[in-house]
């Protein structure tokens, strides 16, 4: 599996380590994740979020909460990452990682 499949639980992560009040070393052991491999999300995550801030970095999305297993969304940062989701796909879910 390559890095980019594994970046959205890694943004989960993330958010419960920000409202966890843990330092990143105790959460990672707590959890089993390997320090090093937290870090380098943390570090994509708030470059991306720098890129959010800058003006027409992203365009308004509407998220159509009807979708069926045949939908498909593919998100596209301005870093030139790709989230692609094949099937259904809860609005949250998305507004979570795109938030």
């Amino acid at each position: 599996m390559n890095s980019n499949e594994h970046s959205p639980d890694y943004l989960l992560l993330i958010s419960e380590w920000e409202s966890s009040g843990e330092n990143q070393s105790s959460f990672c052991k707590s959890r089993g994740l390997a320090f090093h491999t937290f870090q380098y999300y943390l570090r994509k995550y708030r470059k991306g979020k720098e890129a959010i801030k800058k003006p027409g970095s992203f365009v308004p999305l509407h998220v159509n909460q009807k979708m069926d297993a045949s939908s498909r969304i593919e998100v596209i940062y301005p870093s030139g990452e790709r989230i692609c989701f094949h099937g259904k796909v809860d609005a949250s879910y998305l507004r979570a990682l795109l938030g």
